[in-house]
């Protein structure tokens, strides 16, 4: 009897480790020479995506996320709890989803998975519409291929292999809502207000407060203030702008918590609140601002400027923008103070300065300018670097000659920040201006179409010609605004247009 006993005990424990293994196997994930020890375990512990180019390219490449204490989506819990409220098995469930979303367009179905855990007795996949009523019930034994986007939540649930113990998880398959790699253009605001006598116009910053100056043809110069990181849609009431002599509005830079400006009679004027001007400096006769030479090895940081002395516009510094000398330099390999024949002397871009980078090849800070009005009156197309000591020149074959133009030092990856610099082009010859975007990847030195490189990023259908704005990039939320400028008719206008690459955009669902 006691032999009989212990054969059918042994016979019983053969048959439920082959069981064991053959159910290991129809599962699909897990080694089936593996000796299953832990009799409780009902852990989900990897999953991972068989490729279907029917859902999207590159399906396999999608990782997932496994949240076993479900924390990461807290709301969803709370919103399912009445399906196990009753069930003391399966309380504290996880959550798995996938933190990159599938491409916009995707339709998560048919979608085959593998799942990694230890040995379980069973594995369901239950799904249920917006109600949360139960719509369908899968085995994961018989099929591995499960349809998400035909139900409103997906639950699965694990019982180990002691058949008491269950875990379970809601699965998420997640996918963008708007196609991704995209840079979307679209009027934040049009028409903020009155612009019909405005002949000139013109937003800089301190720290991160918008001015946005205009002018009428009286030479009164009025302002309005916002805050780039907030609602551009709102900004103050006007204020009436004190100075000593009416301000060159293309002049506008902002340095060391000032704003600095030619004025008309030649003198260099600065700010500190944007409404009331002073002169900081008479000594010479200004003619425009060259930008901030920052620090390096060759010297501390500088303001550059240029000055008319003997009829010839000649190169400034100043270390403080109110003591200035003459700044000899290099062009074409000769030591001179005056400006070369092609150099632009108004209404090229807001100079832009960018640091060091030995790593990138560029040993030295810089300043570049592109387009503007060369002395003789021409327009010209050039972007112009400096390193300190020598200006060099490089002439464009793509991009038109254009003054008041805007470039903003944009990004395609948050890593490489202000790489993938962006132009709207002022205007052109006879007073032309365009809906043509420029873009450039090795800081200015050449520019290209955008749409005809980067189709996804250039299409400003939604958006009429327009030149001459001012250009802002939020460092929040990545959004690129064109503010103000002309349009075909040679106007003023008070419009904001937005652009944003939705991959920066996009925030991560949980």
């Amino acid at each position: 009897m006691n032999l009989s006993k212990k054969y059918m005990c042994g016979s019983v424990a053969g048959l439920l480790a082959m069981t064991a293994t053959l159910f290991s196997g129809c599962l699909g994930g897990n080694d089936s020479e593996t000796v299953i020890t832990d009799y409780s375990n009902a852990l989900i512990t990897g999953v991972t995506l068989t490729s279907n180019t029917k859902v999207c390219a590159d399906l396999s490449s999608y990782g997932f996320t496994i949240d076993h204490l479900g924390t990461s989506d807290t709301a969803l819990i709370e919103r399912c709890r009445s399906l196990w409220q009753h069930d003391e098995y399966t309380l504290n469930p996880g959550i798995i989803f996938n933190p990159d979303s599938l491409p916009a367009g995707s339709v998560a179905d048919s979608i085959k998975l593998t799942l990694s855990y230890t040995s379980p007795y069973s594995v369901y996949f239950y799904q249920y519409d917006e109600d949360l009523k139960l719509c369908n019930v899968t085995n994961y034994s018989d099929t591995q291929t499960i349809w998400f986007d035909d139900y409103a939540v997906t639950r699965i649930e694990v019982t180990a292999r002691d058949r008491m113990t269950r875990k379970s998880y809601f699965m998420k398959m997640n996918v963008h809502q708007c196609a991704s790699d995209t840079i979307m253009w679209n009027y934040l605001a049009t028409g903020l207000f009155d612009m019909a006598n405005v002949i000139d116009q013109r937003v800089d910053t301190i720290g991160r407060t918008l001015f946005w100056y205009t002018m009428t043809a009286d030479s009164a110069i009025e302002v309005r203030t916002a805050d780039l990181t907030g609602d551009l849609t709102v900004w103050s009431d006007a204020q009436s702008v004190a100075t000593p002599s009416a301000i060159d509005l293309g002049t506008l830079l902002n340095w060391r918590g000032q704003l600095y400006a030619i004025g008309q009679n030649q003198t260099l004027l600065s700010t500190g609140d944007g409404v009331t001007w002073t002169v900081a400096s008479a000594a010479h006769k200004f003619v425009n601002l060259l930008g901030i030479q920052l620090a390096s090895r060759r010297g501390d940081e500088h303001l550059c400027a240029i000055a008319l002395a003997n009829d010839t516009c000649r190169f400034l510094r100043s270390a403080d923008g109110t003591s200035w000398q003459f700044d000899t330099l290099n062009i074409d390999g000769i030591a001179t103070d005056a400006l070369p024949a092609r150099f632009p002397i108004k209404d090229y871009t807001r100079p832009i300065s960018v640091a060091a980078n030995p790593t990138g090849g560029s040993t030295s800070p810089r300043i570049y300018i592109n387009g503007g009005l060369m002395a003789d009156g021409t327009l010209t197309s050039s972007t112009w670097t400096s390193d300190g000591s020598s200006w060099v020149e490089f002439r464009q074959t793509a991009l038109p000659a254009a003054r008041r133009s805007t470039v903003v030092r944009y990004q395609l990856d948050i890593d490489e920040p202000g790489t993938f610099w962006i132009m709207q082009t002022g205007e052109m010859a006879g007073g032309y201006v365009s809906d043509t975007l420029y873009y450039s990847q090795n800081s200015g030195v050449t520019w290209k179409k955008l749409q005809c490189e980067h189709y996804r990023y250039g299409d400003t259908y939604r958006i009429a010609p327009f030149g001459c704005s001012s250009g802002f990039v939020n460092p929040q939320n990545y959004r690129i605004y064109f503010i103000g400028g002309k349009n075909l008719d040679g106007r003023h206008e008070s419009n904001i247009v937005s652009g944003q690459l939705i991959d920066l955009a996009m925030r991560q669902k949980r």
